[in-house]
């Protein structure tokens, strides 16, 4: 195995990050097969192969929902990552139904990483501080994005 430097500037690095989280926010990963047309000068993007592959029982786990619908605590991010799935499923259209899985794989992690910033004391009291007693896990389930959450821990943890 090869590791490549690259030699660049860190707001390129930024930009580049900032535009691939634009991207994953969006409805669909279409984007992303254009980034590298994108003016990024010669940052090489490295790919992870991750096994993205769950079952419905793990989907609905991962969202709050059942087969039959959501529950009382499903957020609105995981309202609509639902919606998209039986809309997929529907449809049994097999490239949205593993755009679904992709962003419901990662929406877990990050509720894992936010459960544990939830944990550290400083975390907290600078949250609890910038945006008050809403909790972050709600703010994630909601939204679906890192955000405010990236922020504070940028501030807190070092």
């Amino acid at each position: 195995m090869s590791v490549k430097y690259i030699d660049t500037k860190i707001d390129e690095i930024v930009n580049t990050e900032c535009l691939i989280s634009e991207i994953l926010n969006n409805e669909n990963f279409n984007s992303l097969n254009n980034l590298k047309k994108e003016p990024l000068k010669t940052i090489e993007l490295i790919s992870i192969n991750k096994d993205y592959n769950i079952n419905e029982k793990e989907f609905y786990v991962i969202t709050d929902t059942g087969k039959r619908g959501v529950h009382k605590n499903t957020g609105n991010y995981q309202e609509k990552l639902y919606g998209n799935y039986k809309k997929a499923v529907e449809e049994r259209d097999i490239g949205y139904i593993k755009d679904v899985l992709k962003k419901a794989i990662v929406f877990r992690n990050n509720v894992e990483e936010v459960k544990k910033l939830m944990k550290n004391k400083n975390f907290m009291k600078q949250w609890r501080k910038d945006v008050g007693r809403i909790s972050p896990l709600k703010i994630l389930k909601n939204t679906g994005k890192m955000k405010e959450i990236n922020i504070i821990k940028r501030l807190t943890i070092k």
